[in-house]
């Protein structure tokens, strides 16, 4: 989805990605066996989810960088850990907005990642949960100069 989104805009187009999610969704419940396999793309999107969470608890991405000693490591860490749970939320709700499309077989509820953010609000206490959401993919983004900085090559 994203890789398609980039090809569209590197000529010239213009997409945004609750469409695609949109279309996507209406695409794969028009088709024969459609709910299953909608519900199969959404399962797949919160395993991914799943495993960002994952990922940051056990400290996975530690085997992937040459992390210096000292306080910058235990600071590099703290900015993984929490910013893997951050994405990792995020994508799993984009993941269970496809699985609820498939099951009341209603496209517009598979929207995108702008969609899964907004339905965060709807939870109880749920503008914390989206500032906490948010705040976990800006420390993510931290991360990720760090990570670019430390990587094992």
């Amino acid at each position: 989805m994203v890789a398609g989104m980039a090809l569209i805009y590197a000529v010239g187009g213009n997409a945004d990605s609750e469409t695609a999610s949109k279309t996507l969704s209406a695409i794969l419940l028009s088709a024969p066996g459609g709910v299953a396999l909608l519900v199969v793309v959404g399962l797949s999107v919160v395993g991914v989810g799943v495993g960002f969470v994952v990922g940051g608890f056990t400290r996975g991405f530690e085997k992937l960088l040459d992390l210096p000693s000292g306080a910058a490591r235990g600071g590099i860490v703290t900015l993984g850990v929490i910013g893997y749970f951050g994405k990792g939320v995020a994508v799993a709700v984009t993941g269970v907005l496809f699985v609820v499309a498939a099951v009341t077989q209603d496209p517009e509820k598979g929207a995108g990642l702008d969609a899964a953010l907004h339905s965060l609000l709807e939870l109880p206490l749920g503008g914390l949960v989206l500032g906490a959401v948010g705040a976990g993919f800006a420390v993510y983004g931290v991360f990720c100069i760090a990570r670019a900085r430390f990587a094992r090559m």
